[in-house]
């Protein structure tokens, strides 16, 4: 009689815990829906793990933000933070979050008497060290098309139905949860809605990132028209 009260005890607890996990979901696509007219997919393998997660790219740099839930594939090869949208945001905003990770994810900081600058050269995006006061630049430190993608196709069906989607890609100065150690960050804009900063975070020697990302892209779909907030 004992064992199958324990038993039953432990199949109770893990039953409440799955159907706590499809409820965590079910609320982030039901907001999404109702607040944004985004539809929001849960890939397949992945499971709801955790909500309001905070995360930075650089735990030393005051450069981050909460992500609406967590999804992580069953092998934990891949974890998944989903955003927050942001309806009154500048779209300019999530562009200029995107090289300031990448920055920060970088460890790069300008040296005391020093600014740091984005300029474009050859129509690329590149940060430059230069003395405060002095317009003549230094030392050009690295190229943000290594580590950055802009997608502004005339067909965005299969990222996100949004206009642009910034993508980059760093590695993390500590292995986030001591596990994760490649950071992917997306963020989408489209006129008139919202925009979203998510992360994608991989194990090292993880090699089917293309095929997470491929299924990630279509997860949120921004709807054609944008809602009427008023």
């Amino acid at each position: 009689m004992r064992i199958i009260i324990v038993f039953f005890t432990i199949f109770l607890f893990a039953s409440t815990d799955v159907s706590a996990q499809k409820k965590l979901f079910k609320e982030y696509r039901s907001e999404c829906a109702r607040l944004y007219d985004i539809e929001i997919i849960k890939p397949k393998g992945f499971k709801p793990i955790d909500k309001m997660v905070a995360f930075r790219v650089n735990e030393r740099r005051n450069i981050g933000s909460f992500y609406r839930v967590a999804l992580e594939s069953g092998n934990k090869y891949c974890l998944i933070l989903y955003p927050f949208f942001i309806k009154n945001s500048p779209h300019n905003i999530a562009k200029n979050m995107a090289y300031g990770e990448v920055k920060a994810a970088l460890n790069l900081a300008p040296e005391e008497g020093e600014d740091m600058s984005m300029n474009q050269v050859d129509g690329k995006f590149v940060l430059a060290r230069r003395k405060k006061r002095d317009d003549n630049e230094r030392v050009i430190k690295f190229d943000t098309a290594h580590y950055m993608r802009v997608i502004a196709e005339d067909d965005m069906e299969k990222y996100f139905n949004a206009d642009t989607v910034y993508v980059y890609d760093v590695p993390l100065l500590k292995p986030y949860k001591g596990i994760y150690k490649e950071c992917i960050g997306i963020n989408m804009v489209k006129r008139g809605h919202p925009s979203g900063m998510m992360k994608v975070l991989f194990m090292e020697g993880c090699d089917a990132k293309d095929k997470y990302l491929e299924h990630i892209f279509k997860s949120i779909r921004y709807s054609a028209i944008a809602p009427d907030y008023n």
